[in-house]
């Protein structure tokens, strides 16, 4: 063979194998890269190499920023910063000073005070609010240097004196420095969320005022080194210094942000930037996520956290409605709440200055150079001071004891005394003894000892010995805080109680439009309020209150006058804790908890009136309601928690304090998880609730209670901002000719118009070339309009409308010649369409545009358009010379309007989406209909959906779906795990065994049937115990009831159904009824029968709970004790008897198992309601019964309850064991470290004794 043909088949094979192994690795590292772990190792490179990214952006940030950081400058800054409120004192003092030498500052000090007063309320850490008063209170300094000149009126070098060269600029500051505080309090209230995506434009408004301070100060230096005849060269210098300071700050304004805007800063960052996350509902959701572990403040011992947590669905609409406000807009808002805190606090700090009321015994402080007991004010507590020889502070008992002593001492000698000149204590007084007592030691100590430390100091002395009324003692002032408190916070809990009872009262027949709203108000409110007044121990001695009540009730009802006028002021609606305090004032919360829930309330109630009939409120007039309280909450959290701290630093157990401090007031709330259960609420009654009848008072004026106007008084307001700026006045160009009111229709999808018709009053921009308009569209939505001109000659322009959230349309149009036309194209802001839908925009009437056919027929033809133009308006107007027609037409043109609508906006049901021919018809009735009209519509829809509104808090306990209408409760479940364990009607799901939490629900459960919401601790107790009475006179009644007749006997023999049997009080729509007993249950015999019939009502193992409640007796101090005008809860009501023959109420067909029994209709029969009635109930097709009334299912009994009893058993059994299992594996680890422990010593021992042997080794056995 040739050698080189041989040496070229081996290079050809050689070539081929290494082809093939290049195949094989190929495919080894294309299966390798779609493996778990390469994936997982390529995100992971991708990450780090992102991450990497960014450490090197900040590190080439923080490279530029760390000399300016580092500087000598900056440093002062940093210590301006931190000691900014330490030095506040002595500013203002220094101020105060020379106000008093120039009058015409005082405007500016005084403004500058009433700020610095609201920001230290506030409470808050922002540090770019800190900046900005740093930079106030430094502009403010430079007005010290005006004690230099001693007369105001002096002229300068140039014959101006100081006060022409300063006055008006002082005014001029005032205002700032309240507009200033105005910004920092808009900006304290939003959201987080809020700051962090609005950062930037925030920060404007803060540069913009450091700025302005900056360059006031510099004006101020100017003026006084002018003044006093300084070289220009001098003062130049001063302002340079001034402005290295600025530039300084206003670079690291945006990186004083706080941890937890950092990392939602950090978020923003890496998905898009502010303007990306505001237009993505998912990534605000995050957001929002992101934000709650971070905002939970609520700290109180109960499973549920505090209070209830907002749903996420509401959470984001209400962040994007805030999101969707400028920051323009939300602090121009804000300025009228802000003005009243401003003048509370104005008011406060004069009051504080004109307090010179001298109580009688008060001492003249001349030095305190004898010792501390020299500050005391009152001449009494200065005796003890001295001559205990007491420091700055006392342990509170000691001090109690030892005032006890003094008066009881001083009585002694007085007694003995002849001459009477030992008297310190007047015989007026002398009462008071009586209740200063050593069992009073812990209510003394509480007056005096704000803070709860155990001490009492000088400064807290004062301040109790001061805050007494004039013209009272310290004696009298004493009582009051040992007995007469206590009492004054009993009336308070009763009155509260029966407003709460008349709010449930009024709720049946509040309007349905406002029902939901009351509801919803009540279901926020009651329960924590319920905490308060049921925890508060009753007087000891009920004759204190007829003898006490006279001697302190001027004081409480000044008091109260007091907390009634500051309210009023903020119209009863509390925005933050700062208002609050203004509120209030100083002093300890508790003092004022009770009477402000109880004046809140009242005027809630004002409300509910007002929904009786008369009026529909605003959606959010209760929604503010229910906020202004969970602020007072938000105080009793804060307070219980700095309580619980002391306790525990103390060395006491806090739950046991919190039993008697302030008489038990904190002790259930704070430890709610064993107080106020459906179990604790069935033992101990309820209130008993007065009927409220309309007319029988007078009824409030709206204007003088609602915080927003009523539904009728929005439809007759227009909409949107319609009067002439600044910039429209100063517009020019194109702009100038399209100010003003415009109406649009929009096309959708070829179809015209695909939505109402919409009203924009367009303003000029702030730019040139610009136009804004803010609108709300007919369906009640806010929309705003921002656009611009491509030129100053150009007429063609494009547009956004931001309609909040992710919601934009982009609009590109042209406006015609005569400046009274814009057409052109839209489409979604998120989409790039190349046939975009048409807009057509006018200055003509509505009448008129209602007539104009769509775009595109003028583009087809538009000879014949402009035809059937005119001819349709005629047509119109004619039709409105015949009026009683054209209005007949009208009305039914916006009835049918509305129902399409409502049948639109029924996204839950398949079957009632609206038809092609239906949309059509709809848009036919929108291209007649103006935006005013289509509004009312829209206004009507909206009234007609909050009266068929539900609460969406309910879900089945074995499918999870919700539940809007019907549902099942049951009763043992509900009472075991204190909640409300509903069930859908579907067959499956209610005979299906199944798990809720801790609880074990069996099909043979009692199931009340529930067509409304409830209030779940008021409600339930009373609807259960209702229901277990009603089904043992069912089990009674249907026992002997054992044949059941044929359908055509039934009907033969049916008596006529009359809706007179039925109670004439039950026909109204109620949602609630007083339900009540006193029948007894005759015994049955003991027969299987019976045993089964018996097990229909529920295991005897499930229900002891429920069982034993029912059985108990009302105690003493409950969440609605007899002590308080409160009856058992077999108190009242008539008796009932079992029906011979059960017959339901609607269709008069005897009744055998299944059905139903009410157990809210009053009479003196049962009332039972078939199976196939309650389903025409549900339907709403028959009105023989009140839809909305609760029944009990009468189920069909089990064979036997074995079964039922098995199962417990077998829990118990099961739990046992876990338990038993449980301490046998401690046991066991125990015995086990025994072992080791024993091991190891052995072991240790034997090392010992070879250690201390000869040495020796035996030699090993052979």
């Amino acid at each position: 063979m040739d050698p080189s043909k041989h040496d070229g088949e081996e290079l050809s094979q050689s070539i081929d194998d290494a082809n093939k192994e290049m195949r094989e690795a190929q495919a080894r590292v294309e299966v390798a890269q779609n493996t778990r772990a390469t994936r997982i190792a390529n995100k992971t490179g991708d990450l780090y190499a992102t991450g990497q990214d960014r450490v090197s952006t900040i590190a080439s940030v923080v490279s530029g920023v760390q000399p300016i950081v580092e500087s000598e400058a900056m440093k002062g800054i940093r210590d301006g910063i931190t000691t900014f409120f330490d030095s506040i004192p002595g500013v203002l003092r220094a101020l105060d000073e020379v106000a008093n030498i120039h009058p015409f500052i005082k405007v500016a000090v005084g403004a500058f005070r009433v700020v610095i007063e609201l920001d230290m309320k506030r409470r808050d850490n922002e540090r770019k609010i800190t900046v900005l008063f740093v930079e106030m209170r430094d502009m403010m300094e430079v007005l010290i240097q005006l004690r230099t000149i001693q007369d105001e009126d002096a002229p300068g070098p140039d014959g101006t004196t100081i006060k022409a060269r300063l006055q008006g600029l002082i005014k001029r500051t005032a205002d700032d420095i309240k507009d200033c505080a105005n910004v920092c309090d808009a900006y304290a209230k939003k959201k987080l969320i809020v700051k962090v995506l609005k950062s930037s434009s925030w920060d404007d408004k803060f540069k913009r005022y450091v700025t302005l301070f900056a360059d006031r100060r510099k004006a101020f230096t100017f003026a006084l080194e002018m003044h006093v005849g300084k070289a220009v060269d001098d003062a130049n210098r001063k302002l340079e210094s001034v402005d290295t300071k600025l530039d300084m700050i206003l670079k690291l304004f945006s990186t004083l942000v706080s941890p937890e805007q950092e990392r939602l800063l950090d978020f923003v960052g890496t998905n898009g930037g502010p303007d990306a996350v505001m237009k993505s509902d998912d990534a605000l959701v995050t957001l929002i996520k992101l934000q709650l572990p971070a905002t939970t403040t609520s700290k109180r011992h109960t499973e549920g956290g505090g209070h209830q947590e907002n749903d996420p669905k509401d959470e984001l609409q209400s962040l994007q409605e805030e999101l969707f406000d400028s920051t323009e807009t939300a602090i121009q808002r804000n300025m009228e709440l802000f003005e009243r805190k401003f003048i509370v606090q104005q008011r406060r700090l004069l009051e504080q200055m004109q307090a010179t009321v001298r109580h009688e015994g008060d001492r003249v402080i001349d030095t305190v150079l004898s010792g501390p007991h020299e500050r005391i004010k009152d001449s009494d507590i200065y005796e003890i001071w001295k001559e205990m020889r007491w420091r700055g502070h006392v342990k509170a008992r000691h001090f109690v004891l030892a005032l006890r002593d003094y008066y009881f001492q001083s009585i002694a000698n007085s007694d003995a005394s002849r001459d009477g000149t030992a008297v310190c204590v007047s015989k007026d007084d002398r009462w008071a003894l009586d209740y200063i007592n050593v069992s009073d030691t812990s209510a003394i100590a509480e007056a005096f000892d704000d803070d709860a430390s155990g001490f009492i100091t000088i400064a807290e002395v004062n301040h109790f010995t001061s805050s007494r009324p004039a013209g009272w003692s310290l004696l009298k002032w004493l009582a009051y805080w040992t007995r007469g408190w206590h009492i004054v916070q009993c009336h308070y809990r009763d009155k509260i109680t029966s407003l709460l009872g008349e709010m449930f009262a009024l709720l049946p027949t509040i309007r349905a439009e406002n029902r939901i709203l009351a509801f919803k108000y009540l279901n926020e409110v009651w329960e924590d309020v319920c905490l308060f007044t049921s925890s508060l121990e009753d007087v000891d001695n009920p004759d204190d209150k007829e003898d006490l009540w006279p001697r302190f009730s001027s004081y409480v009802e000044a008091e109260e006058r007091r907390l009634d006028e500051s309210l009023n002021t903020f119209q009863y609606c509390i925005d933050g804790a700062d208002t609050l305090s203004l509120i209030t004032g100083p002093g300890r919360f508790e003092k004022f908890l009770l009477p402000l829930l109880y004046l809140h309330i009242r005027r809630d109630l004002e409300v509910f009136r007002l929904c009786h009939r008369n009026v529909v409120i605003h959606h959010y007039e209760l929604v503010d309601r229910v906020d202004s309280i969970r602020y007072i909450l938000d105080a009793v959290d804060e307070r219980c928690t700095t309580l619980e701290a002391l306790f525990r630093q103390q060395h006491f157990s806090p739950k046991r304090q919190f039993e008697s401090f302030a008489h038990g007031l904190y002790q259930y709330y704070w430890y709610s998880d064993d107080h106020g259960t459906i179990k604790e609420l069935m033992e101990d009654g309820f209130p008993e609730i007065k009927r409220w009848k309309h007319g029988s008072q007078a009824l409030p004026t709206p204007d003088d209670i609602l915080l927003y106007p009523t539904v009728s008084e929005e439809l007759s307001q227009s909409e949107g901002a319609n009067a002439l700026t600044d910039e429209d006045r100063e517009a020019g160009g194109v702009v100038k000719d399209i100010i003003g009111r415009w109406y649009a229709f929009f096309a959708d999808e070829w179809h015209w118009p695909g939505y109402p018709m919409y009203t924009f009053f367009i303003h000029a921009g702030s730019d040139e070339g610009t136009f804004i308009s803010t609108a709300v569209t007919p369906a009640g939505e806010k929309c705003k309009m921002s656009g611009r001109f491509e030129g100053s000659s150009s007429t063609a322009f494009t547009a956004t409308l931001d309609f909040g959230g992710s919601r934009t349309w982009r609009l590109t149009g042209v406006l015609d010649c005569v400046g009274q036309s814009i057409t052109g194209r839209w489409m979604l802001g998120n989409e790039h369409s190349d046939n975009p839908d048409y807009f057509f925009l006018t200055r003509m009437p509505p009448e008129v545009l209602c007539a104009r056919p769509p775009p595109w027929e003028f583009k087809k033809n538009k000879t014949k358009a402009l035809w059937r133009f005119a001819l349709t308006y005629a047509r119109e107007q004619a039709k409105r010379c015949l009026s009683w027609k054209y209005i007949k037409e009208y009305i039914d043109r916006r009835k049918r309007y509305v129902e399409l609508l409502l049948k639109e906006e029924d996204l839950d049901d398949d079957t009632s989406s609206v038809t092609s021919s239906e949309m059509e018809e709809m848009e036919a009735i929108e291209r007649t209909f103006s935006s005013e009209q289509a509004a009312l519509c829209h206004r009507i829809l909206d009234l007609k959906q909050r009266a068929a509104e539900s609460i969406d808090e309910y879900e089945c306990g074995v499918c999870g779906e919700e539940l809007y209408d019907a549902r099942y409760t049951c009763m043992q479940c509900s009472i075991k795990l204190d909640g409300s364990v509903d069930f859908c009607d579907r067959p499956k799901c209610l005979s299906t065994r199944t798990d809720i939490e801790e609880a074990v629900h069996l099909p043979s459960h009692d199931l009340v049937k529930l067509r409304r919401p409830v209030v779940v601790h008021y409600d339930l107790p009373q609807l259960f115990l209702a229901a277990k009475e009603a089904l043992a006179r069912a089990q009674t009644t249907l026992k002997h009831s054992r044949s059941k007749p044929s359908v055509t006997d039934t009907q033969n023999d049916k008596p006529k159904a009359n809706a007179d049997d039925h109670d004439k009080g039950d026909e109204s729509d109620d949602w609630s009824s007083e339900s009540g007993s006193d029948s007894q249950v005759e015994e049955g015999d003991s027969d299987v029968d019976d045993a089964s019939e018996d097990a229909g009502s529920g295991s005897e193992s499930e229900s002891n709970s429920g069982s034993e409640a029912s059985d108990s007796t009302a105690s003493s101090r409950g969440v609605h004790s007899s002590s308080r005008g409160v009856r058992g809860r077999r108190g009242g009501g008539n008796p009932k008897r079992s029906n011979a023959t059960p017959a339901c109420r609607m269709c008069a067909v005897t009744v055998q198992r299944p059905c139903f029994i009410c157990i809210e209709c009053k009479g003196v029969d049962d009332v039972f309601i078939c199976g196939d009635c309650d389903k025409l109930l549900g339907d709403g097709t028959s009105d023989k019964h009140p839809r909305t009334h609760a029944l009990v299912r009468c189920a069909v009994p089990t064979i036997s309850g074995t079964e039922q009893r098995l199962d417990a058993i077998e829990k118990r059994v099961l739990e046992l064991l876990e338990k038993q299992a449980a301490a046998h594996r401690v046991q066991i680890s125990a015995l086990s470290d025994k072992i080791a422990r024993l091991e190891n010593l052995l072991k240790a021992s034997t090392s010992a004794g070879k250690s201390s042997g000869t040495g020796r080794r035996r030699a090993p056995r052979q």
